[in-house]
């Protein structure tokens, strides 16, 4: 199976089975790129943020398969909300990289264990892009 990231101007990483570190991707640089299942090298994991539309892409590759999640983030998530909360993660061997930004994006969900009312429960951690 194919899976295409389509042209855009994005930041983040693409970390290859074969490299040491990842592959920086640096704000506003156009990437394109076809991933296919079973190829060897593969990318082993990739963040990629595009803040011209707003889309996160998450890249994993488990057992011959890619897993490729995008994320449309509204603006008032990347302000914070109810439902998001910003977070930032130290990096590990991503040169002049100070953070990993991302939003931790929640649900309500009706809890057992409280008496069944609503808590918020994580749903997702969404990338979106670098502090520097």
């Amino acid at each position: 199976m194919e899976h295409q990231i389509k042209n855009a101007k994005y930041e983040g990483y693409l970390w290859q089975s074969d490299q040491s570190k990842p592959k920086m991707i640096e704000e506003g640089e156009s990437l394109s790129l076809t991933l296919t299942d079973g190829e060897n090298p593969f990318v082993v994991e990739g963040l990629l943020w595009n803040p011209e539309e707003n889309t996160s892409i998450q890249i994993r590759y488990v057992d011959g398969n890619y897993f490729v999640t995008t994320y449309e983030v509204k603006q008032e998530e990347l302000d914070g909300s109810a439902t998001t909360t910003p977070v930032t993660y130290l990096p590990h061997r991503l040169p002049g990289v100070k953070a990993l930004k991302f939003l931790r994006q929640w649900e309500e969900v009706k809890d057992e264990l409280c008496e069944n009312m609503p808590t918020l429960q994580l749903k997702v951690n969404i990338f979106v892009g670098f502090e520097k």
